[in-house]
């Protein structure tokens, strides 16, 4: 019996990648087949061109079908942009028939009902619901970390909600859809990287999880077990480009180069006086710059970026629960320096996201750039018997829920699992 297949598709603002998996009799993600490919008609993540986006997944999907010589199935796709809001919940639904009687078992069907429950907000006709995450079940009043199988009288719960633009999420569908791949479901794409990289040890200290994507920079805040905050800042590496386009008055194909070929965001002093040719925009000569000058650039609009995340912890007054630091992902984590610039303006230990759990080309996906791809793969991974989850410790620990599929069409749908196997206390 061939071993089961799972696929996932991340539509970014630089690159579109699509990655076909197989999951061995091991438990292990196999990742047999890789599609990338510069991304097209999406900006700041969104769809703004839907037949170059369409063109861009069909090429990437050809891609990864010819290396893995099967058919892709239908991928788990990401989400991204700013657009993306999120909002915190509560519910709750009594399990006993009245004063004195007995209360009764939680099942699957009584946590689905109180997580709907907490939705009952009138959402702008906008915006879609797109995950509820637990941060807290409460049986009689008593925080719980899975109340399936617990008796109890009454069921409360604490959520996060991530809201999508409507329209947003009807042209990433339409998209798939003309590239015939409906999607089987999309997942807020530094989600899909806390599920690659993060640990137990990370959720229990408190952590924050920055995606640097090309359009936007997203932030994840764990407090005490529990997804607390969501953000999305819409300045990240694109816009780092055009800082260095701007100042040192150069093309923005030759400023990307720049960055990603000599961008160091804490040069040594020796690597910092070493001499860069820079072609001038008018394309009458060139102009040469020092290493240090170029760090410089980059450090400015990086700063204003964690200074942002720093800023929007202390809103929320958690910045001193970050006990376990941050951990930078997404394609500008590669940027050489990041975590030691990161750990300067923040104060907080930093690292970049990494995810050793899976057989494949580690000198291509050991690239932060692929950890939304490796998450959306463990994710659609989760529900198979075959799969070892004890590399994804967070597919237990951090429960997704969301409308099954792309489709974004307001408020309604059924209320999905996406996890399976969840940990019962």
């Amino acid at each position: 019996m061939p071993e089961p297949l799972v696929a996932a598709l991340d539509l970014g603002s630089s690159k579109v990648v699509a990655l076909i998996a197989q999951v061995e009799k091991s438990g292990m993600l196999n990742v047999c087949g890789i599609g990338f490919a510069p991304s097209r008609g999406v900006r700041q993540g969104l769809i703004v061109e839907l037949d170059a986006a369409r063109d861009t997944v069909l090429q990437v999907v050809s891609h990864a079908e010819n290396m893995a010589r099967v058919k892709m199935p239908s991928p788990a796709v990401s989400i991204s942009g700013s657009h993306i809001s999120c909002i915190n919940g509560d519910g709750n639904i009594a399990l006993s028939t009245g004063a004195g009687s007995r209360g009764r078992t939680v099942t699957e069907l009584e946590v689905e009902q109180v997580l709907a429950n907490s939705q009952s907000l009138q959402l702008s006709i906008d915006k879609s619901l797109l995950h509820v995450v637990p941060q807290r079940f409460y049986l009689d009043g008593a925080p719980c970390e899975d109340p399936l199988d617990r008796e109890a009288c009454r069921l409360a719960v604490d959520t996060h909600m991530v809201l999508a633009a409507v329209t947003h999420r009807n042209n990433l569908q339409r998209c798939l859809q003309q590239a015939q791949r409906e999607p089987r479901r999309t997942v807020f794409s530094p989600l899909a990287d806390a599920m690659a990289a993060l640990t137990d040890e990370d959720l229990d200290q408190g952590v924050v999880l920055v995606n640097f994507g090309a359009g936007t920079c997203d932030a994840l805040y764990f407090i005490e077990g529990a997804l607390a905050h969501s953000w999305v800042f819409r300045y990240a590496g694109e816009r780092v480009t055009r800082d260095i386009a701007a100042v040192l008055k150069t093309t923005l194909q030759e400023a990307e180069e720049l960055k990603i070929r000599h961008g160091r965001i804490a040069p040594s002093r020796k690597d910092g006086e070493a001499k860069l040719s820079v072609p001038l925009l008018d394309g009458t000569g060139s102009q040469t710059v020092t290493q240090d000058m170029l760090a410089r650039v980059m450090q400015a609009r990086v700063r204003e970026t964690l200074t942002h995340v720093m800023k929007e912890a202390r809103r929320l007054e958690i910045h001193d629960q970050l006990r376990g630091g941050m951990v930078v992902t997404g394609g500008g984590a590669a940027m050489n320096g990041l975590a030691e610039f990161a750990e300067s303006v923040t104060g907080l230990r930093t690292r970049r996201g990494r995810c050793e759990h899976y057989i494949g080309p580690r000198g291509i996906l050991d690239n932060p750039a692929y950890l939304t791809g490796l998450g959306l793969l463990a994710l659609e991974a989760a529900a198979l018997p075959e799969f070892n989850r004890d590399g994804f410790p967070l597919l237990d620990r951090l429960q997704i829920h969301g409308q099954a599929g792309g489709s974004g069409s307001g408020n309604r749908g059924k209320l999905l699992d996406l996890l399976k196997g969840r940990k019962h206390s």
